[in-house]
């Protein structure tokens, strides 16, 4: 894992000046519909003026601007991603009540029940082992805290050699359905275009002492 933690930020620096024009080429395709569902449903039912927001692999800032675009209520944003060329453009995204801190997403250096929401798009499919970012995430939530996810999945029709070089160009490891069920504090799991992507929303239903 530690190899692919170096290999992620090599990756995205030969992305970053071109990740802004290309976003919209999945986010507006592939991934429009869970885009819509994500902005629509699982943003509005998690957030409220006081809520604290961490946004893991943050990217240039794009759920930033996608709040203030869509006058969702929050107190204050924090973004983590642990590539330092995607930080660097994120160009005025860094408005009042927001932050942004290089940070590697299993081991983030926030006290425990510090966040009311947690968001991650799209960056879920880079893990590895997405149920340590899960545990870590948990550890931050406070009771009643939401996790909300959208990631790329690999429904079981579609052939190992469709996705494979994909995969390997883009150091993406799919999630599979089974494994998303396992998550602690599992709400629900919305599938989109035939089961490729999904948007995952847990919530922590623990109560501190």
């Amino acid at each position: 894992m530690a190899s692919h933690l170096i290999r992620i930020p090599r990756l995205y620096r030969r992305i970053a000046p071109f990740y802004a024009p290309l976003r919209p080429f999945w986010t507006g395709t592939a991934c429009r519909a869970a885009e819509r569902y994500f902005e629509s449903v699982a943003l509005p039912g998690a957030l409220t003026p006081q809520s604290e927001v961490l946004d893991l692999g943050c990217g240039p800032g794009v759920n930033l601007k996608r709040l203030r675009s869509l006058n969702l209520p929050f107190a204050h944003y924090i973004g983590a991603d642990l590539s330092s060329a995607m930080l660097a453009k994120r160009n005025g995204h860094s408005l009042a009540a927001s932050s942004f801190i290089l940070s590697d997403v299993h081991r983030l250096p926030f006290q425990a029940n510090s966040f009311d929401v947690i968001l991650s798009t799209w960056m879920f499919s880079h893990l590895i082992h997405p149920s340590l970012v899960v545990r870590e995430a948990r550890r931050l939530l406070r009771p009643g805290g939401w996790l909300i996810i959208t990631c790329f999945i690999r429904p079981g029709w579609l052939s190992d050699m469709l996705f494979r070089p994909v995969e390997r160009w883009f150091l993406m490891h799919d999630i599979s359905l089974n494994e998303i069920q396992d998550w602690p504090g599992l709400v629900d799991v919305k599938t989109f275009a035939w089961g490729c992507n999904a948007v995952v929303r847990l919530r922590n239903n623990e109560v501190l002492a």
